[in-house]
């Protein structure tokens, strides 16, 4: 016996100190402490049943001397293992003929008892019961179970309040027992002061629209079976706790603000309201003083730039020419300055990163009464930056706009229109939803994953080639050139026709063309396949291969454009 107590001692010890337990664990556990109880006790019933008494006291002692939740469970666990087997050496006895899984319906000899003097109630397969129309569950430690074997040890000792709890006809006996009030999605929330329907997690209080912001929350798994004894538990106040509510699951913040958004004026009649204050929520961890006046402003602006605009599209390029010509993006977020993710500060200093460059775009589609807008994330594999920072652009109807990526490439401050309306299958090239992201391409070096992009636009151009954004290989493709080959002079040189200029003039088809000027680059083996990769350049357009001789007779190859002829 002294080695039976050490052994649990030990085990009460160590469960004090570390949290490796599991219900299978446990149930291992006491097979093997019962096994051990069996051979000291020589397969003696009797002497087995004061071992598992005197285990019973030692869980007792430790469950109340415990106060973490945790190891409260545990001791719960095997006090419950200790009490099945010690209660059915209890009542294994008389009649052992008989089959003690016997259940048949409306047995006489529970009637007997609670005809008598027993309490009497029946649940559903979980224990739980309808009582003046809220739901409980009857949750209990110590019982017994009731058979033809054993009703007459009940019949025969009368204790005051026990319960005959009937279920999936199972009959237990018990005197242990606690009545669990249920929630439901009605009555939690009358229970709770603050809670938060995330389908919907914006209110209106005195014309304005609130929010929540919280941390530290609590989350019960199933959600189906929570109960008051849950939150009593878990020092959960109805009175000071957020109740967070997403679909059939619920959380409990106790850290939380309410948030002051915008004026139900000055959103009036918007469309997107819903993605509106989503993102402007988003906004509010940066932003700290009233910022009213400047939605004000960017509503007045919207509707002055499309006042004129006749159709969705026009309001569409309107706003958008607005983006992307307002700002400029600022490469200072490497140092987390919080001001370049601050739309408001923003909208004043005209510097941005990716995720306002989209934010002002939805709030003005917004004001302009432009309806299913979207902001879309998070990665566009081919930046540098991948995958530490993610990335953000629009959706509108089944299009898609990059105005960050637009303006990085502007050339001399014209918009080239690169990622304008793009379809899913052209902006998608280059980029993944959060969710759907293959965790090879993280991997893969920057190089590897320029050339992965060119290789996914090779295999759409023949559908898509109207797509300017599809220039970066239209040269390739025109050249017969694989989408991992560079671009060479002598590539270049057995493909199109090249001309050869001197003082000025060359002749072409037995004409002479004198050149006023023309925009040109001077092209050699380290930089032709950058230019025809990352221009707008079109070898099958007007666009001109010149050997161009200067007056000491060297010559330079140029590929010229805008070229105006006397």
């Amino acid at each position: 016996m002294k080695k039976l107590a050490l052994f649990l001692v030990s085990f009460i010890f160590f469960s004090q100190i570390s949290f490796w337990y599991s219900k299978t664990d446990l149930s291992l556990f006491y097979s093997k402490l019962h096994s051990q109880i069996e051979i000291k006790a020589k397969n003696d019933k009797s002497v087995t049943k004061q071992y598992l008494e005197k285990v019973d006291i030692i869980l007792n002692k430790a469950l109340n001397k415990t106060k973490n939740q945790k190891n409260k469970e545990v001791f719960q666990e095997l006090i419950s293992l200790n009490n099945k087997t010690l209660l059915k050496l209890i009542l294994d006895k008389e009649n052992n003929n008989l089959n003690n899984n016997q259940k048949p319906n409306n047995p006489s000899y529970i009637n007997s008892l609670t005809s008598n003097w027993y309490k009497f109630l029946n649940t559903n397969s979980n224990l739980e019961f309808v009582e003046n129309n809220i739901t409980y569950k009857i949750t209990f430690k110590r019982y017994y179970e009731v058979d033809l074997s054993n009703y007459k040890y009940f019949l025969n000792n009368k204790i005051n309040n026990w319960l005959i709890i009937i279920y999936n006809w199972n009959y237990i006996i018990t005197n242990d027992y606690q009545k669990r009030q249920k929630y439901d999605n009605l009555n939690i929330y009358k229970e709770f002061n603050n809670f938060l329907d995330l389908e919907n997690p914006y209110f209106i209080e005195n014309s304005y629209y609130y929010t929540y912001k919280y941390s530290n929350y609590i989350f019960f798994e199933n959600t189906n079976y929570l109960y008051k004894q849950d939150l009593i538990q878990n020092w959960i106040d109805p009175k000071t706790t957020l109740l967070i509510k997403d679909f059939d699951k619920y959380y409990f913040a106790k850290k939380y603000d309410k948030i002051k958004l915008v004026s139900t004026n000055t959103i009036e009649n918007i469309t997107n309201k819903k993605e509106f204050l989503y993102n402007l929520a988003d906004d509010n961890k940066y932003i700290i003083w009233d910022y009213e006046n400047i939605l004000k402003d960017i509503k007045k602006d919207t509707l002055n730039l499309v006042s004129q605009a006749k159709t969705q599209d026009e309001k569409i390029k309107l706003i958008y020419d607005f983006v992307v010509n307002k700002v400029k993006y600022n490469f200072d977020y490497k140092n987390w300055n919080k001001e370049v993710f601050s739309w408001v500060l923003t909208y004043k200093n005209n510097s941005w990163v990716c995720d306002w460059y989209v934010k002002l775009f939805l709030y003005m589609l917004s004001f302009a009464w432009v309806n299913d807008v979207e902001i879309k994330r998070w990665f566009a594999f081919d930046s540098a930056d991948f995958p530490n920072y993610w990335h953000a652009w629009i959706k509108i109807w089944d299009y898609y706009y990059d105005p960050t990526f637009e303006d990085t490439i502007k050339t001399w401050d014209e918009i080239l229109y690169y990622y304008y309306k793009l379809s899913k299958e052209v902006m998608y090239v280059d980029r993944f939803d959060w969710l759907s992201i293959p965790n090879h391409l993280k991997n893969l070096s920057f190089d590897k994953r320029k050339e992965l992009v060119l290789k996914n636009m090779y295999e759409i151009y023949q559908d898509n080639r109207n797509y300017k954004i599809l220039n970066k290989v239209k040269n390739k493709i025109f050249l017969w050139l694989n989408y991992d080959e560079k671009i060479t002079l002598n590539s270049l040189i057995n493909k199109i026709w090249i001309s050869e200029v001197r003082e000025g003039s060359f002749y072409y088809n037995s004409m002479k063309f004198d050149i006023k000027s023309l925009w040109f680059y001077v092209l050699n083996d380290e930089n032709i396949d950058f230019i025809l990769s990352n221009t707008f350049l079109n070898l099958d357009q007007d666009v001109y291969l010149l050997k161009w001789y200067k007056p000491d007779w060297s010559f330079e190859y140029r590929l010229a454009y805008d070229v105006i002829f006397y």
